[in-house]
Protein backbone atom coordinates (compact mmCIF):
# COMPACT_ATOMS: atom_id res chain seq x y z
CA UNK A 1 0.00 0.00 0.00
CA UNK A 2 1.27 3.50 -0.86
CA UNK A 3 0.49 6.55 1.26
CA UNK A 4 1.10 10.16 0.32
CA UNK A 5 0.95 12.57 3.20
CA UNK A 6 1.46 16.25 3.71
CA UNK A 7 1.03 18.04 6.96
CA UNK A 8 2.67 19.63 9.89
CA UNK A 9 2.83 16.45 11.91
CA UNK A 10 0.88 13.31 11.13
CA UNK A 11 1.18 9.64 11.92
CA UNK A 12 0.13 6.75 9.72
CA UNK A 13 -0.03 3.18 10.88
CA UNK A 14 0.58 0.46 8.32
CA UNK A 15 1.92 -3.08 8.84
CA UNK A 16 2.90 -2.13 12.41
CA UNK A 17 5.07 0.74 11.17
CA UNK A 18 4.56 4.41 12.06
CA UNK A 19 5.58 7.14 9.65
CA UNK A 20 5.88 10.72 10.79
CA UNK A 21 6.03 13.81 8.62
CA UNK A 22 6.47 17.50 9.22
CA UNK A 23 5.90 20.00 6.40
CA UNK A 24 7.06 17.47 3.81
CA UNK A 25 5.54 15.23 1.18
CA UNK A 26 6.55 11.58 1.44
CA UNK A 27 5.57 8.44 -0.40
CA UNK A 28 5.83 5.23 1.62
CA UNK A 29 5.64 1.76 0.14
CA UNK A 30 5.37 -0.86 2.86
CA UNK A 31 7.21 -3.87 1.48
CA UNK A 32 10.44 -5.71 2.22
CA UNK A 33 12.39 -3.86 -0.49
CA UNK A 34 11.48 -0.52 1.00
CA UNK A 35 12.40 -1.65 4.51
CA UNK A 36 15.80 -2.85 3.26
CA UNK A 37 16.45 0.50 1.58
CA UNK A 38 15.35 2.39 4.67
CA UNK A 39 17.70 0.33 6.85
CA UNK A 40 20.59 0.84 4.43
CA UNK A 41 19.93 4.58 4.18
CA UNK A 42 19.78 4.87 7.95
CA UNK A 43 23.14 3.13 8.32
CA UNK A 44 24.79 5.24 5.62
CA UNK A 45 23.51 8.43 7.26
CA UNK A 46 24.99 7.34 10.58
CA UNK A 47 28.34 6.24 9.15
CA UNK A 48 31.35 7.98 10.68
CA UNK A 49 34.99 7.23 11.46
CA UNK A 50 34.06 6.40 15.05
CA UNK A 51 31.31 3.85 14.33
CA UNK A 52 32.69 2.62 11.00
CA UNK A 53 33.38 -1.00 12.03
CA UNK A 54 29.98 -1.50 13.65
CA UNK A 55 28.06 0.10 10.77
CA UNK A 56 30.07 -1.81 8.14
CA UNK A 57 29.18 -5.11 9.82
CA UNK A 58 25.47 -4.26 9.61
CA UNK A 59 25.80 -3.23 5.97
CA UNK A 60 27.58 -6.54 5.30
CA UNK A 61 24.55 -8.35 6.69
CA UNK A 62 22.16 -6.39 4.45
CA UNK A 63 24.22 -7.14 1.34
CA UNK A 64 24.55 -10.82 2.18
CA UNK A 65 20.81 -11.09 2.80
CA UNK A 66 19.91 -9.44 -0.50
CA UNK A 67 22.18 -11.03 -3.11
CA UNK A 68 19.30 -11.03 -5.61
CA UNK A 69 19.18 -7.22 -5.36
CA UNK A 70 22.92 -6.64 -5.55
CA UNK A 71 22.89 -4.11 -8.41
CA UNK A 72 20.09 -2.11 -6.87
CA UNK A 73 21.83 -1.83 -3.49
CA UNK A 74 25.13 -1.03 -5.17
CA UNK A 75 23.53 1.84 -7.10
CA UNK A 76 21.87 3.13 -3.93
CA UNK A 77 25.25 3.35 -2.21
CA UNK A 78 26.89 4.93 -5.26
CA UNK A 79 24.35 7.77 -5.02
CA UNK A 80 26.09 8.74 -1.80
CA UNK A 81 29.44 8.80 -3.61
CA UNK A 82 27.91 11.07 -6.25
CA UNK A 83 27.08 13.59 -3.53
CA UNK A 84 30.22 13.19 -1.43
CA UNK A 85 33.59 11.60 -2.18
CA UNK A 86 34.44 9.53 0.88
CA UNK A 87 36.79 6.55 1.14
CA UNK A 88 34.37 4.90 3.59
CA UNK A 89 31.77 4.67 0.79
CA UNK A 90 34.41 3.18 -1.52
CA UNK A 91 35.16 0.55 1.11
CA UNK A 92 31.47 -0.34 1.12
CA UNK A 93 31.13 -0.77 -2.66
CA UNK A 94 34.27 -2.94 -2.57
CA UNK A 95 32.30 -5.36 -0.39
CA UNK A 96 30.02 -6.10 -3.35
CA UNK A 97 32.94 -7.68 -5.22
CA UNK A 98 32.68 -10.66 -2.89
CA UNK A 99 29.45 -11.57 -4.72
CA UNK A 100 30.19 -10.05 -8.13
CA UNK A 101 33.87 -9.49 -8.84
CA UNK A 102 33.15 -7.19 -11.80
CA UNK A 103 30.38 -5.03 -10.35
CA UNK A 104 32.57 -1.91 -9.97
CA UNK A 105 34.31 -2.43 -13.32
CA UNK A 106 30.92 -2.85 -15.02
CA UNK A 107 29.73 0.41 -13.45
CA UNK A 108 32.72 2.36 -14.76
CA UNK A 109 32.63 0.69 -18.17
CA UNK A 110 29.05 1.87 -18.56
CA UNK A 111 29.93 5.32 -17.21
CA UNK A 112 32.85 5.71 -19.62
CA UNK A 113 31.45 4.11 -22.78
CA UNK A 114 28.19 6.07 -22.54
CA UNK A 115 30.09 9.27 -21.71
CA UNK A 116 27.99 9.98 -18.63
CA UNK A 117 30.67 12.45 -17.53
CA UNK A 118 29.62 14.88 -20.27
CA UNK A 119 27.41 17.72 -19.05
CA UNK A 120 25.01 18.50 -21.84
CA UNK A 121 23.93 22.12 -21.44
CA UNK A 122 23.02 24.06 -24.56
CA UNK A 123 22.62 27.58 -23.17
CA UNK A 124 25.15 29.96 -21.69
CA UNK A 125 24.81 29.39 -17.94
CA UNK A 126 26.66 32.65 -17.24
CA UNK A 127 23.59 34.50 -18.52
CA UNK A 128 21.46 35.70 -15.59
CA UNK A 129 18.38 34.34 -17.35
CA UNK A 130 19.77 30.81 -17.11
CA UNK A 131 20.30 30.70 -13.35
CA UNK A 132 18.50 27.36 -12.95
CA UNK A 133 20.77 25.79 -15.56
CA UNK A 134 23.76 27.27 -13.75
CA UNK A 135 22.70 25.55 -10.52
CA UNK A 136 22.06 22.29 -12.35
CA UNK A 137 25.48 22.50 -14.02
CA UNK A 138 27.25 22.87 -10.66
CA UNK A 139 25.30 19.96 -9.21
CA UNK A 140 26.20 17.73 -12.17
CA UNK A 141 29.81 18.91 -12.12
CA UNK A 142 30.26 17.96 -8.46
CA UNK A 143 28.67 14.57 -9.15
CA UNK A 144 31.14 13.80 -11.95
CA UNK A 145 34.10 15.01 -9.90
CA UNK A 146 33.18 12.66 -7.04
CA UNK A 147 32.77 9.70 -9.41
CA UNK A 148 36.11 10.36 -11.11
CA UNK A 149 37.88 10.82 -7.76
CA UNK A 150 36.53 7.39 -6.84
CA UNK A 151 37.97 5.82 -9.99
CA UNK A 152 41.32 7.53 -9.32
CA UNK A 153 41.40 6.09 -5.80
CA UNK A 154 40.62 2.61 -7.09
CA UNK A 155 43.21 2.94 -9.85
CA UNK A 156 45.84 4.15 -7.40
CA UNK A 157 45.24 1.29 -4.97
CA UNK A 158 44.63 -1.42 -7.60
CA UNK A 159 46.44 -0.20 -10.70
CA UNK A 160 46.21 -3.36 -12.82
CA UNK A 161 42.54 -3.95 -12.16
CA UNK A 162 41.32 -0.48 -13.17
CA UNK A 163 44.08 0.55 -15.57
CA UNK A 164 41.95 0.07 -18.68
CA UNK A 165 39.05 2.13 -17.31
CA UNK A 166 41.40 4.89 -16.15
CA UNK A 167 43.19 5.16 -19.51
CA UNK A 168 39.97 5.06 -21.52
CA UNK A 169 38.45 7.85 -19.46
CA UNK A 170 41.61 9.99 -19.71
CA UNK A 171 41.70 9.68 -23.50
CA UNK A 172 37.99 10.36 -23.97
CA UNK A 173 38.01 13.46 -21.77
CA UNK A 174 41.18 14.71 -23.46
CA UNK A 175 39.63 14.30 -26.91
CA UNK A 176 36.45 16.00 -25.73
CA UNK A 177 38.53 18.92 -24.43
CA UNK A 178 40.34 19.32 -27.76
CA UNK A 179 37.07 19.27 -29.69
CA UNK A 180 35.49 21.90 -27.43
CA UNK A 181 38.61 24.08 -27.42
CA UNK A 182 39.04 23.96 -31.21
CA UNK A 183 35.34 24.76 -31.69
CA UNK A 184 35.62 27.67 -29.25
CA UNK A 185 32.88 26.29 -27.01
CA UNK A 186 31.75 27.90 -23.74
CA UNK A 187 34.69 28.58 -21.41
CA UNK A 188 33.07 26.84 -18.44
CA UNK A 189 32.78 23.60 -20.44
CA UNK A 190 36.45 23.79 -21.43
CA UNK A 191 37.45 24.54 -17.82
CA UNK A 192 35.25 21.70 -16.55
CA UNK A 193 37.02 19.19 -18.80
CA UNK A 194 40.41 20.56 -17.73
CA UNK A 195 39.36 20.20 -14.10
CA UNK A 196 38.53 16.52 -14.68
CA UNK A 197 41.90 16.00 -16.37
CA UNK A 198 43.53 17.75 -13.42
CA UNK A 199 42.00 15.19 -11.05
CA UNK A 200 43.06 12.31 -13.30
CA UNK A 201 46.58 13.75 -13.64
CA UNK A 202 47.37 12.87 -10.00
CA UNK A 203 47.59 9.26 -11.24
CA UNK A 204 49.82 10.22 -14.19
CA UNK A 205 48.33 10.93 -17.60
CA UNK A 206 49.70 9.32 -20.75
CA UNK A 207 52.77 10.90 -22.36
CA UNK A 208 50.87 12.24 -25.38
CA UNK A 209 48.40 14.12 -23.17
CA UNK A 210 51.13 15.56 -20.95
CA UNK A 211 53.21 16.67 -23.92
CA UNK A 212 50.18 18.31 -25.54
CA UNK A 213 49.71 20.59 -22.54
CA UNK A 214 53.45 21.22 -22.12
CA UNK A 215 53.47 22.63 -25.67
CA UNK A 216 50.19 24.51 -25.24
CA UNK A 217 50.28 28.22 -26.07
CA UNK A 218 49.28 29.70 -22.71
CA UNK A 219 49.37 33.26 -24.06
CA UNK A 220 46.12 32.68 -25.94
CA UNK A 221 43.99 31.86 -22.88
CA UNK A 222 42.80 33.65 -19.75
CA UNK A 223 44.30 33.17 -16.30
CA UNK A 224 41.77 30.71 -14.86
CA UNK A 225 42.11 28.32 -17.80
CA UNK A 226 45.90 28.78 -17.75
CA UNK A 227 45.95 27.79 -14.08
CA UNK A 228 44.07 24.54 -14.81
CA UNK A 229 46.53 23.60 -17.56
CA UNK A 230 49.56 24.42 -15.39
CA UNK A 231 48.02 22.25 -12.67
CA UNK A 232 47.83 19.30 -15.10
CA UNK A 233 51.48 19.80 -16.14
CA UNK A 234 52.66 20.03 -12.53
CA UNK A 235 50.73 16.90 -11.42
CA UNK A 236 52.10 14.93 -14.38
CA UNK A 237 55.77 15.66 -13.63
Amino acid sequence: MTLEVFGRKKKFKNTNKYYETKNKLYTFTTNNDNITKQNLTSLLNKLSDRNKIKIMEKIDTIIESNINKLDELFNDIFKYIEKLYDIKYIEIIKKFEKYNSNIIINYFDDYIINKKWIIDIKNNIMDDNNYDEFCNYNKLKNKQINIIKTLCFLHKTEDKKYHKQYNNLCNLIFNEFKTNYENNNFKYIIDYLLELLGILSFNRLSTNITEYFQLFNLKKINNSTKFLILNIIENSN
